[in-house]
């Protein structure tokens, strides 16, 4: 029962490299004593070692999951580098400088960074930022485990930080203060992080990337960041929306099948890019470029495409900003009821 409890556990540090008891307890149900019990001999072989109250991490497991296997390491992504910016943020890694991507929405930020963690075959971490992230939501908080006791459960940033791999904290600036204090004490020069007592230090080879979106009236609740903010990242990179022929490029390695459709799509494409510099409450992205590709490859009706996606969504503005839509749209295709 001993070496079968013992089998069990090296395979839940092949699959996760770390886990607290109370994860422990409730994923192979035995008792609390049988389970400390064979913690205790694995650490004393050197396969996992425990970190603070509660938690324990894989050291050196046999067999355990390369990187290549690790689920946080993105595989098989879609990025046309036009810009350069990923040549340029693994310019950045290597020299250690974190980097802070600014542009609209849409305009492949998160990709990048993606496309960079393949290639580096490091795990990546993302924290999508909102107007209520906080700070117990990036480090983590305290928990209680099934008998009462009080432990820290560590959140992405930390875990980020003890991996070694790559922080993505996406639309920094809308972020609330005390989540900011925390990610500027992450990125201070001694990379570690002091909360309950304990002392969370990043591995080498951590590494931060964030970005940020404009402050205009597209991006609500958007701030500006304080300049120790922006000081902790020394690199910073624009990202803008590519011309017609790029972006139908970018469209088509998504969906390679609407080359057969490439005239309508680059009408389709010069329409959406024209949305751009109006003042609707809502203009598209890249995204929906790729959604109506996508529609109309599936022989979807142009025209029921360009309704599910560029139309509809100005309905929670009601009636007059639909129909200003739709002539801003028929300005550059024609009739909807005949673009076929």
């Amino acid at each position: 029962m001993d070496q079968q409890l013992r089998d069990q556990l090296v395979e839940c540090f092949r699959e996760k490299g770390d886990w607290t008891v109370s994860e422990l307890l409730e994923r192979l149900q035995v008792s609390s004593q049988e389970l400390l019990s064979q913690l205790s001999i694995l650490r004393s072989t050197g396969q996992i070692k425990k970190v603070g109250r509660n938690t324990w991490v894989a050291v050196n497991i046999p067999g355990k999951s390369s990187e290549e296997e690790n689920p946080l390491i993105p595989k098989n992504v879609i990025y046309d580098d036009w810009q350069g910016i990923v040549s340029r943020l693994l310019k950045c890694y290597k020299l250690g400088l974190n980097v802070l991507l600014i542009g609209p929405a849409g305009t492949g930020k998160t990709e990048a960074v993606r496309k960079v963690a393949e290639i580096l075959k490091k795990p990546l971490r993302i924290i999508p930022c909102s107007l209520r992230t906080r700070e117990h939501h990036i480090i983590g908080r305290l928990d209680t485990d099934e008998n009462g006791n009080l432990y820290f459960k560590k959140g992405p940033l930390i875990l980020s930080m003890e991996e070694g791999g790559i922080c993505y904290l996406d639309e920094l600036n809308i972020m609330e203060p005390d989540a900011l204090m925390r990610v500027d004490e992450a990125l201070d020069q001694r990379k570690e992080i002091n909360v309950e007592g304990q002392t969370f230090r990043a591995k080498e080879g951590w590494w931060c990337v964030a970005s940020i979106n404009p402050l205009d009236k597209l991006h609500l609740g958007t701030k500006t960041l304080s300049s120790q903010i922006i000081s902790r990242f020394p690199v910073k990179l624009r990202l803008a929306y590519p011309d017609v022929s790029t972006e139908y490029n970018i469209v088509k390695l998504h969906v390679p099948e609407i080359a057969k459709y490439s005239s309508k799509m680059i009408e389709l494409i010069k329409a959406i890019q024209f949305l751009r510099t109006t003042d609707l409450p809502y203009v598209p992205t890249i995204r929906e470029s790729i959604a109506l590709a996508k529609l109309i490859a599936s022989d979807v009706k142009p025209y029921e495409a360009v309704k599910m996606v560029l139309i509809d969504v100005y309905a929670q503005w009601g009636e007059v900003v639909i129909r200003q839509a739709t002539e801003l749209i028929e300005s550059k295709i024609g009739k909807l009821e005949v673009f076929v």
